[in-house]
């Protein structure tokens, strides 16, 4: 059993007050629960020096690290029975960290709780593209999630037991846990346990960060997961940007924040990119892309 009841970890690659908002949405709400925040830092200098000092924020310095690896470090520092996910982008809902105790009450079979994701960038349709790509299974109503689905580290929490008691590898969480426990049964999906994801990087911006996602993702299932043949892996990522617009298209699109009316260009032109990231990953591994992933 965990220390505390809750541990809230967000990985962060920008300096403060970038993660101000997403800190603003969580303190009180952790604090009153009796948890804590694990905020792990990429640049350094994420947090003010009276954010710092606060009794529920623990600050682990990592820089460099590319996400992945810090929220590896941030899960294995946590202290809680329940480990929630989310990310630097997002703000909580004000009842989110009751809600997402109260969804693994009553889901005591299941190891991890997913919640819905709601778009905070929508002045740009390339903003709307991206999320509708990243997000669109995770919009309300979720039901019984598609195949396809795998629960977003934007609003995910999991009970303390099924993490192992040596750290593990960066991805392994993302990558080798969150499916394995996705094919057992053993995520439940909680609709009222809300996250606004609110990311918004520029046309450009917004393309190389999903090219580096691919890439990022690639690299780390070669290394998480080396016994998949690589034929097959290419095949992925070719058939990749096709695949993920008809998940998108059948499953998303009719959601409340989820119609892709007018976003057909800028959501191909995203889903190449990731394809693309994802080929370069499978075959010429991480490159750079871990640490200019936001």
């Amino acid at each position: 059993m965990g220390d505390v009841p809750v541990s809230v970890v967000v990985a962060t690659t920008a300096p403060w007050p970038a993660l101000a908002a997403c800190l603003d949405s969580i303190g009180e709400q952790v604090a009153e629960a009796g948890g804590e925040i694990v905020v792990v830092d990429r640049h350094g200098a994420a947090l003010s020096p009276a954010v710092a000092a606060r009794p529920e924020v623990v600050w682990l310095r990592s820089p460099g690290d590319g996400v992945f690896a810090l929220r590896a470090l941030g899960a294995a520092r946590a202290r809680g029975n329940i480990v929630a996910l989310t990310e630097d982008h997002c703000e909580v809902a004000p009842d989110w960290v009751c809600g997402v105790m109260a969804a693994h009450a009553e889901h005591p079979e299941a190891a991890a709780v997913a919640g819905s994701v709601r778009n905070g960038a929508t002045a740009s349709r390339i903003d709307r593209a991206s999320f509708l790509l990243v997000h669109g299974l995770n919009l309300a109503p979720m039901g019984a999630p598609p195949i396809e689905w795998l629960p977003s580290p934007s609003n995910l929490s999991f009970k303390r037991a099924v993490f192992p008691s040596a750290p593990q590898t960066e991805g392994w969480l993302e990558l080798v846990l969150v499916p394995a426990l996705r094919a057992a049964g053993r995520v439940a999906t909680d609709d009222t346990v809300v996250v606004t994801h609110d990311q918004s990087l520029g046309r450009l911006g917004t393309v190389v960060n999903h090219f580096h996602a691919g890439r990022t993702s690639a690299a780390l299932q070669v290394r998480c997961v080396p016994e998949r043949p690589g034929r097959r892996r290419v095949g992925e990522a070719v058939a990749f940007p096709r695949r993920v617009l008809g998940v998108m298209r059948r499953e998303a699109c009719h959601r409340p924040g989820g119609s892709d009316d007018g976003l057909g260009p800028a959501m191909t032109l995203l889903a190449v990119a990731g394809g693309a990231g994802l080929l370069a990953g499978f075959v010429a591994g991480p490159g750079e892309s871990p640490r200019r992933l936001h």
